[in-house]
């Protein structure tokens, strides 16, 4: 049996312009809450990385990103959220950190909580991080740092108990 796939029509993509207050800032992570369905963006070279959200969803012109929560640590690269919103996963160069989403809780109050480091094997440049479908497993991937090989990692895991 042929596996579906998810295709998106090029007609269907379209252009989001995202502005916030103050400086110009790096930013690689981000994911789409499923339960709020908010965009939240964080960021990447400050000396703590602050997570942002707005509403990609609503039909203005300008979407405002506003600072939600600031983060103990720098150089975040990448982060998701399981598709039953219930476990975040946020990567640096060195850490995968985890927190546990009670739901109907914030993003925001989530990540204030303490979070979990998951067991990981660092990559060269280390730099997405996603969840499969069930929840369970998740990947990570990094670029091609000086034309070394880039591997798919894969991590099986359950989800630390608070």
């Amino acid at each position: 049996m042929a596996k579906k796939e998810n295709l998106i029509k090029s007609s269907q993509i379209q252009t989001i312009i995202l502005n916030h207050d103050g400086k110009a800032r790096d930013a690689e992570a981000f994911f789409i809450d499923p339960l709020d369905n908010r965009f939240y963006l964080i960021s990447k070279r400050e000396f703590k990385s602050i997570v942002y959200s707005t509403d990609i969803f609503q039909d203005v012109e300008k979407h405002m990103l506003k600072p939600l929560i600031t983060l103990p640590f720098t150089f975040v690269t990448a982060a998701d959220i399981s598709p039953s919103g219930d476990a975040i996963l946020i990567k640096n160069l060195t850490d995968i950190y985890y927190w546990n989403r009670v739901l109907n809780e914030s993003i925001q109050h989530s990540l204030s909580k303490p979070y979990k480091r998951l067991a990981y094997q660092q990559e060269p440049q280390g730099e997405a991080i996603t969840f499969d479908n069930s929840g369970k497993t998740f990947f990570t991937v990094s670029e091609r740092p000086f034309g070394l090989d880039s591997y798919l990692y894969q991590y099986n895991f359950s989800k630390p108990q608070n």
